[in-house]
């Protein structure tokens, strides 16, 4: 299989399989389907490991027939948002694929499937059926496939049912939904794959296109471990309750739909008046730790905030000690223009020093982690857009760096963090499972040495979350947890941090629990905070903030307040 993310070097044990390619059946509605079932097709019928034997049509209804009102709503939901390629958008594709046609009853969603139809489609020998049609079938088709006929639900809805399942989350207002791959087998159905992703709060169509691109992509990869590692491997666990049972809605669609219009033209009207009243700015802010303060309770002030010039950004801090001096490296950016990494000396009274930039690329750099390992100084940034985890060693610190290693290469790795613990280096990064993951997985990669070979972990992604995957700055310890920060990205971007203390950190095993929240609520009109690092005497964050659009003159906070974590 090849996989978008290009990243086969560093996902699998670097072994080459010589077992027969699995047989893969796929149970869809009609030719007719959404353009992201077609591409999955072509990337199953190009994988080497894989043998596409039979397409199985349900000949069932295209889901359920919404009120006029939805289907009003949702043609202005992906004209205001569906700029960019429609994955979405029904086409009619024929494959050099045997297919079988399962008769339904005219306007009943209940497949009447003979056994001598049953017998057909076991008659292929299948080691995977999946199901990505919109019919009920009978529970003996689970038997036709050696590892079960696999499935995504929301919360208890099917595949078919995304758009009413993900419609009722956008409007409870929730900003996260969970996605589970379900494998109906023999005897019990199988967990193989179960995240929290991201929901958005204005557009149900953007979080379709997010979501079936997720779910190509869960796909794809359950199925590379399946032939990869093994059934064991990739069984998650037993499916709990809450995921099958059919969820109880009080309204229907089309009972919601004038209240919820009226809502949702309000909150869409109030952000597009906070869109043309105010730009975003990231800043940076600081303060020296309080005299004696609990740090169990994560409370610090004042802050001092470093604002850049109109146009620009600061993020991404992170404090490194060097012969007693306490420095700040930092990120500046500015729209259309790549990112580069800067720094500034902090001193002992709280002043900041001279800013300088310390390393430049054509391509865009950030979050700069600054380490120290077997005596010399390491800066690893986040180098996404050239594919590679980078590793630079100073020349003459801080100003001059030079390309030490590579840790990864064809990769879209996002934020990595190395953490030395139990004798050997940790290297976490999000993103490497494809589009949109950056946000909601967590890659972890171990090794004996900087410059030896990163082994990934045998439970990657080891995390699956939106809340709290992405990392937000270097692991420290609170006496004796470890705690590593993570990006809260349910809302927005970066929203909050997510504070995570690290209870199993093995070559096997891997476990956190979330702990407390660090919430964009120290400044005014801080709507995001991504970066949490500490250093020495210091403490150091980063805030998107909200500026007038026609303010001439530079901005400058009014009113400050400490930072403080809250109870998870």
């Amino acid at each position: 299989m090849q996989r978008d993310h290009g990243c086969e070097n560093v996902m699998s044990s670097g072994t080459q399989n010589s077992r027969a390619p699995l047989r893969v059946g796929l149970l869809l509605h009609d030719q007719v389907s959404p353009r992201w079932i077609h591409e999955t097709i072509v990337h199953l019928l190009s994988a080497e490991h894989v043998e596409l034997v039979v397409i199985i049509f349900d000949g069932g209804e295209h889901g359920h027939r919404h009120s006029l009102l939805f289907r009003l709503w949702t043609t202005v939901d992906r004209w205001l948002f569906g700029k960019q390629l429609d994955l979405l958008a029904r086409e009619r594709k024929t494959y050099p694929v045997p297919t079988i046609i399962l008769p339904a009853r005219t306007g009943n969603r209940k497949c009447v499937t003979p056994d001598g139809e049953i017998e057909k489609v076991r008659a292929f020998n299948l080691d995977i059926l999946v199901k990505l049609g919109s019919c009920d079938l009978p529970g003996t088709i689970v038997t036709c496939a050696k590892y079960g006929m696999w499935g995504f639900l929301y919360n208890g809805y099917t595949n078919a049912e995304a758009d009413v399942a993900l419609f009722y989350n956008l409007n409870a207002g929730r900003s996260t939904y969970e996605l589970t791959l379900l494998a109906e087998t023999r005897s019990q159905p199988r967990v193989l794959y179960r995240s929290t992703l991201h929901s958005d709060l204005f557009s149900l169509h953007r979080t379709l296109i997010v979501d079936c691109r997720r779910r190509s992509q869960i796909l794809l990869q359950s199925i590379w471990e399946l032939y990869q590692h093994g059934w064991p491997k990739v069984i998650t666990g037993s499916a709990d309750e809450d995921i099958v049972k059919a969820p109880v809605q009080t309204a229907s669609v089309s009972g919601i739909m004038p209240e919820f219009i009226t809502s949702w033209f309000v909150r869409s009207l109030g952000r597009l008046c906070r869109r043309i009243c105010f730009r975003e700015q990231w800043v940076l802010a600081y303060c020296k730790a309080c005299s004696g303060a609990n740090m169990a309770q994560r409370r610090w002030g004042p802050l001092t905030i470093v604002a850049p010039s109109r146009g620009q950004n600061y993020a991404d801090p992170f404090l490194f000690e060097r012969c007693g001096q306490t420095y700040v490296f930092f990120e500046q950016f500015a729209d259309n223009r790549p990112g580069t990494i800067l720094c500034a000396q902090l001193y002992g009274n709280g002043t900041l020093g001279e800013i300088q930039q310390v390393l430049a690329k054509d391509y865009h750099l950030s979050y700069p982690f600054v380490f120290e390992w077997r005596g010399d100084t390491y800066l690893l940034p986040e180098s996404f857009d050239n594919r590679t985890v980078e590793v630079y060693v100073s020349i003459d610190f801080p100003q001059r760096w030079e390309l030490a290693t590579v840790l990864l290469r064809n990769v879209t790795a996002a934020d990595p963090t190395i953490v030395e613990h139990n004798g050997k280096l940790w290297l976490f990064v999000s993103g490497l499972g494809g589009a949109e993951t950056e946000f909601s997985e967590l890659y972890l990669f171990f090794a004996d040495s900087l410059f030896g070979e990163w082994r990934p972990h045998p439970l990657n992604p080891i995390v699956r979350d939106v809340r709290r995957a992405r990392p937000a700055g270097r692991l420290f310890f609170e006496g004796d947890h470890l705690i590593r920060p993570g990006q809260d990205c349910s809302k927005c971007y970066g929203h909050s941090i997510s504070l995570n203390r690290v209870d199993v950190l093995t070559e096997t095993d891997f476990m956190e629990t979330p702990l407390r929240t660090i919430l964009p609520n120290w400044l005014p009109r801080v709507s995001a905070t991504h970066t949490f690092n500490q250093g020495g005497d210091f403490t150091v964050l980063d805030g998107m903030v909200l500026v007038h659009r026609w303010s001439p003159s530079r901005w400058k906070p009014r009113a400050l307040q400490p930072i403080f974590a809250t109870a998870v």
